[in-house]
């Protein structure tokens, strides 16, 4: 109870600028944001922020289906978020939207290191400053783009499934796959920590029951409700897009390549069409059943060490799935930042000789095909191949030596 004292202690006096800190530098980038869209020909704001906003306005002035908006493939439930836009009249209003989940989120990761009772050390202003400071995700939540909001939703589950509010974790996980279809991947790991967390053998299964139960009807419910009010055309766009899904642009897969090429014979099936199989060889038996199998049934009447195990499992779930995944952009890699403070956190790794040569591969070989794609996007070289397959490998055997190397600092 001491040491939980002082790391709450040591977490307050760290953090007590840092949230108004975080909020400071997030106005800054969205007032910036505003004066380069005003000023530049090249805009700040995320594309599909305008492809949010116009989806709303089917619906606001018109009355219609968010999808009559051409790519627009996500939750009418965004759409309906989007809408005090225009209800405002302001274009940005929606930003600080997904600038204060951005924010929300940050608070729950410290709350959640608080209850992970980690050392007063390691559970300092830079672990949290990972989130909360981070240029990636501050950019992405001010340039309008919506991650931050499924972010919100993904932390928050685990902060109720800690406490124990089994029914509130599993509704809102359920809500997180609606809005985006991979957090489904973690329901193993998390059916094995309940089982893991302790009790009766009748608990433990009525605990999983409860939680799996919500959640199915928690998807099935809102799904089925956006079915009844847009039809066919909301699964089309909303669900089997994502699934059947072809995009080589601007995309830093091992599939990229092979994607360009095979979305020019569209009539003929090609070996990009079996890409889920080795993700879901990975992330799903590997990850979502071995990996919570091995690490979790060493932990016994420790809740916090489980709920921290648990986190540090589902980071390395979902960096596996965005590095196996045929689509991979920026953008996603904010799925797995949000639980990269609890690695830190946890971690016996050397930061020298083990943390460094890590970020160093990751920047490194993703900077090798920013190159080849600045040369392609802009400069329209022919750099699809060797040069853009080459550094798309690179990428990829860089994200497969951090994955082996978490997944062995997580066991030993």
């Amino acid at each position: 109870m001491e040491d939980n004292r002082t790391t709450m202690i040591s977490l307050s006096l760290n953090t007590k600028w840092l949230i108004p800190l975080a909020i400071i530098v997030r106005l800054i980038f969205f007032s910036y944001g505003i004066y380069q869209d005003k000023h530049f020909k090249v805009r700040y704001t995320d594309i599909d922020y305008q492809v949010f906003n116009d989806a709303a306005r089917f619906i606001y002035q018109y009355g219609q289906s968010p999808f009559l908006r051409d790519t627009y493939r996500y939750t009418p439930l965004l759409a309906w978020i989007i809408l005090p836009n225009h209800w405002l009249h302001c274009y940005h209003f929606s930003k600080m939207t997904f600038i204060a989940s951005d924010i929300i989120t940050g608070i729950l990761i410290i709350k959640l290191l608080i209850s992970c009772q980690v050392s007063p050390k390691k559970a300092n202003l830079y672990t949290a400053a990972i989130w909360l400071l981070n240029p990636l995700v501050i950019t992405i939540s001010t340039r309008g783009n919506c991650e931050t909001l499924l972010c919100l939703l993904i932390i928050t589950t685990f902060y109720f499934l800690y406490r124990g509010k089994l029914i509130l974790s599993g509704s809102i996980y359920g809500l997180s796959v609606h809005f985006k279809i991979y957090p489904i991947i973690y329901c193993g790991p998390i059916a094995i920590y309940l089982w893991y967390r302790g009790g009766a053998i009748t608990s433990r299964l009525w605990n999983i029951f409860k939680f799996g139960i919500i959640s199915i009807l928690t998807l099935i419910g809102t799904t089925y409700w956006m079915y009844k009010l847009y039809g066919d055309l909301y699964l089309q766009e909303a669900w089997w897009y994502h699934i059947i899904r072809i995009d080589h642009r601007h995309n830093f897969s091992i599939w990229n390549v092979l994607l360009y090429y095979s979305s020019t014979i569209p009539d003929k099936t090609s070996l990009a069409t079996f890409a889920f199989l080795p993700q879901v060889l990975v992330t799903i038996l590997l990850c979502g059943v071995w990996l919570p199998y091995s690490v979790l049934s060493k932990i016994h009447n420790n809740p916090s060490q489980l709920l921290l195990k648990l986190l540090n499992i589902i980071f390395i779930q979902t960096f596996t799935f965005v590095a196996f995944n045929k689509v991979c952009t920026s953008q996603y890699f904010i799925w797995y930042i949000i639980l990269l403070p609890f690695v830190v956190a946890n971690t016996k790794m050397d930061w020298k000789w083990e943390g460094i040569p890590m970020i160093v591969s990751w920047v490194a070989t993703q900077g090798l095909w920013l190159q080849q794609g600045y040369n392609l996007e802009f400069l329209g070289l022919n750099v699809f191949y060797p040069k853009l397959l080459l550094a798309a490998t690179s990428f990829f055997l860089a994200n497969v030596y951090i994955i082996g190397q978490c997944i062995q600092d997580l066991i030993v």
